[in-house]
């Protein structure tokens, strides 16, 4: 413990894991409370004045995790007040420690010595690296999806050829496939797919394929090399986890969500169309134009604007060796998604602000000190437990705050990376999201959605967003959701990648109706 007295005033920094800040004078609280707004790790127990002075709690920023704060914390701080004002120290101090050991083993929010300390709104509007966060929220809709373009054209052309050449039409059916492991994680691409197709008019199934000898039989089928034999055997016999390739007609179109393995060969070798759903971040990967799916695939769909065009760069030989179409087709909104609301982050509910990932990828952990170093200790957490649909409906609900942080796996080169499909699942949730820079082909997609900010600066926005009142950030989080829907409609999503005209359902109404849920279970 350190103190200081200054005339009749006392300002006291009290241990590593307990940090606890009392002003006793109006002159310094109203000289930190310009730094803090209405967050940080302050926590005053309202011994700034007399115990006969007390205002009411609820009128005080007590911004501490508090489960619990009673009249014996006022009394006691008050009577260090008196104490103080009187330069008996000696019994200050005595009172501040029972105030400590009162609190001990309540969580209380920890101040750095760098971040939020000093800041005002002069320091963090004059470097100009962050948009301004408008309590309306974005009043237009920015640029957003790419518009049609001569590129479009060239893609709707090629698209109308493969309808004639493979004989696709309004009756052929988009068959889904996507292991059992992943259901969770690829939900979101599961629901565009799902969706788009929907709300386009094109049939769809999803079929989830079993995780038992999966990689075994995937390789015995990749061996044999004459589409004969044993592969025929096992991609349709009854009790293998391809059972379900059996209801795919030559006419239908099959399209894998995930990475290899998969038997592309045994599957093309039938001639029906096949698109892989490539969903991993290929500025990440080595080797990425060796793929299987680059051989047999008649198209990739990217989640990433960035990830089209590094393959068409490095993958361009076998792209035009194989003919395949790529198409940009973003993880879009969710209409059956949660819905989190903006809650008060400093109350007893000890609610957080919150990173859904690991912090055990690549430089991740590096990353996230930097991103919350100039925050108050406790305010951020990160959680990588959430892998069903019930605990995550659960977490946005009851547990989110509904302010999300998101961080790269490739973090330290955040401008070589692709934007998450965690944003669109955020964004569906109403969340309000900051992450740190991606990619700008990337990045414009979610501009006015998404506060993108460097590391170092996620406390600034932080400290923006919680200076709002609740109702204020709601307001914000319900102006940037209206533009969501609109812009990652998934209809519209289908429409300017060119899949409708592949099954030839362009001129057809749209559906105006909510799609069904894809189901995370299915029966076998």
């Amino acid at each position: 413990m350190s103190f200081r007295v200054h005339d009749t005033s006392l300002f006291v920094g009290v241990s590593p894991h307990h940090d606890l800040i009392i002003v006793l004078t109006p002159k310094i609280k109203s000289k930190l409370l310009r730094g803090f707004g209405e967050v940080g790790g302050i926590y005053e127990i309202a011994g700034i004045y007399p115990p006969s002075t007390l205002l009411p709690i609820n009128e005080f920023n007590i911004l501490a995790y508090q489960p619990k704060i009673t009249q014996i914390h006022f009394h006691v701080a008050g009577m260090a007040y008196w104490f103080a004002k009187r330069r008996e120290l000696t019994g200050a101090f005595l009172l501040l420690m029972l105030l400590l050991w009162l609190n001990h083993g309540i969580h209380s929010s920890k101040l750095r010595k760098e971040g939020w300390e000093g800041f005002n709104e002069e320091d963090i509007e004059e470097d100009g690296e962050e948009d301004t966060i408008s309590v309306q929220g974005p009043t237009a809709y920015p640029t957003g999806m790419p518009t049609y373009s001569a590129t479009t054209e060239t893609l709707l052309e090629n698209t109308r050829d493969r309808r004639g050449r493979f004989n696709i039409s309004q009756d052929s059916i988009l068959h889904i496939f996507i292991r059992e492991k992943h259901i969770y994680m690829y939900n979101p691409m599961v629901v565009t797919v799902a969706h788009g197709a929907y709300l386009s008019r094109i049939k769809y199934q999803i079929h989830h394929i079993p995780e038992q000898n999966y990689t075994q039989i995937c390789n015995i089928i990749q061996q044999d090399q004459t589409g004969m034999g044993d592969a025929v055997k096992l991609l349709y016999a009854h009790n293998t986890p391809f059972a379900a390739l059996k209801k795919v007609d030559v006419s239908d179109l099959l399209i894998f969500l995930g990475p290899d393995p998969f038997p592309w060969k045994a599957v093309a070798d039938r001639g029906i169309y096949i698109i892989h759903f490539q969903l991993e971040p290929l500025s990440l990967l080595e080797d990425f134009c060796k793929i299987q799916s680059l051989k047999y695939a008649d198209e990739i769909w990217h989640y990433s604007k960035l990830n089209v065009d590094i393959m068409s760069n490095s993958c361009k030989e076998s792209l035009d060796k194989w003919d395949i179409i790529q198409r940009f087709v973003p993880v879009s909104y969710d209409a059956n998604s949660p819905k989190s609301t903006q809650k008060n982050v400093f109350d007893h509910s000890k609610r957080k602000i919150t990173f859904l990932g690991g912090l055990q990828f690549n430089e991740r952990r590096e990353c996230w000190e930097k991103m919350t170093s100039s925050l108050p200790r406790g305010l951020c957490e990160a959680r990588y437990d959430i892998f069903t649909d019930q605990s995550f409906s659960y977490f946005i609900q009851e547990k989110s705050c509904g302010i999300f942080l998101n961080l790269h796996k490739g973090c330290l080169e955040a401008l070589e990376q692709p934007a998450e499909p965690r944003l669109s699942q955020l964004l569906s949730a109403k969340g309000l999201v900051i992450s740190q820079p991606c990619h700008r082909v990337d990045q414009s997609i979610y501009d006015g959605l998404v506060d993108f900010v460097n590391l170092k600066h996620t406390g600034r926005t932080v400290y923006r967003l919680l200076k709002m009142t609740t109702q204020q950030r709601q307001d914000l989080a319900d102006s940037r959701f209206k533009i969501f829907k609109a812009r990652f409609d998934p209809g519209y999503i289908f429409k300017r990648a060119g899949i409708q005209y592949l099954f030839g359902v362009e001129d057809l109404l749209p559906r105006t109706d909510s799609p069904p849920r894809p189901p995370m279970f299915l029966s076998p």
